[in-house]
């Protein structure tokens, strides 16, 4: 247990069932009180004083800004943890906002939410700053679910899908209840909904892809469920990898609802074949790489990597 270091997240307060609070911080911390001994949510300046001959280190979530008095110490280490803040961004807008620019500036290390915006900042990185893509993980509270959820898969006798969460478009939305193999199970999900679905799916485009995580298929692998998404999706292609059979192919003669409902059929042709059983450990490896534990535990070692 380290004792030395002394652990601040600043993040939202908005501790409303499905925030990031509830889903990201609140794990992230209670997980991070397993390797260090001081850690804090949201702390006022008086622990600076307490801490004087701690360093500190300084994580911020999404928009949450960092008290200026924290940012005035000398022993300290400053973390961005990005997840969806820059969700509108492209490749094209990233830099000029003002969001990046003001928070790029005063971190050491900043935590992108895929490979891609990782690649292209490193490119762009005047100020030298370590930059990584530790990933979103999924919803520890999914795991009251994981026992019903996993019996009740053995008695399905065909895919099932569902699309689960907001739809990034009105376009998406539309082409999700054009196709009648997908059941739209909502923004979150419920106790009815638990093993009736054995893949979800992302429809996201290439571009809304750039500044978001690949949530929906961490959820998805986190109930021993595949994903159908498109190999643009970065977040899916950065865990799933080039191997994994049930990505979207995008003919250019054909409208995206069938090239969707072709990637659906070969679903049902293979289902619980060998390439289905592939896709299923693909998936179990994204589950154990997206967990809290997991993250947490790249959260330790990039803390102390720097230090």
């Amino acid at each position: 247990m380290n004792t030395n270091l002394v652990i601040c997240i600043f993040g939202s307060e908005d501790r409303n069932k499905y925030t990031h609070y509830r889903m990201r911080t609140l794990p992230l911390l209670e997980e991070l009180q397993n390797y260090f001994t001081h850690c804090y949510f949201n702390p006022n300046k008086n622990i600076i004083s307490k801490f004087s001959k701690n360093t500190f280190i300084l994580i911020h979530i999404k928009f949450k800004k960092i008290p200026k008095p924290f940012l005035k110490m000398k022993k300290k280490l400053v973390i961005w943890d990005i997840i969806d803040a820059l969700a509108n961004s492209t490749s094209k807008t990233l830099l000029s906002n003002k969001l990046f620019q003001e928070k790029y500036k005063i971190s050491n290390i900043i935590n992108c939410p895929n490979n891609a915006m990782k690649s292209f900042v490193k490119k762009h990185n005047s100020l030298h700053r370590n930059i990584y893509a530790i990933p979103h993980n999924w919803d520890p509270r999914m795991i009251k679910y994981f026992e019903k959820h996993n019996n009740q898969l053995n008695a399905l006798k065909e895919p099932k899908i569902g699309y689960l969460g907001t739809p990034n478009s009105k376009k998406e939305e539309k082409m999700i209840l054009k196709i009648p193999e997908i059941n739209f199970i909502g923004p979150v999900i419920k106790k009815n909904n638990i093993g009736n679905f054995n893949c979800l799916c992302s429809l996201r485009d290439e571009k809304s892809s750039f500044g978001k995580p690949a949530t929906k298929s961490f959820v998805a692998a986190s109930l021993n469920s595949l994903i159908i998404a498109y190999k643009h999706e970065y977040g899916v292609y950065d865990f799933y990898g080039n191997e994994y059979p049930y990505y979207i192919k995008k003919n250019s003669k054909k409208t995206d609802k069938e090239n969707i409902k072709d990637t659906i059929n070969y679903l049902k042709e293979t289902y619980n074949t060998d390439v289905w059983n592939k896709a299923v450990e693909i998936s179990k490896n994204v589950k154990g790489k997206t967990s809290i534990e997991y993250v947490a535990l790249e959260f330790k070692n990039l803390i102390l990597k720097y230090l």
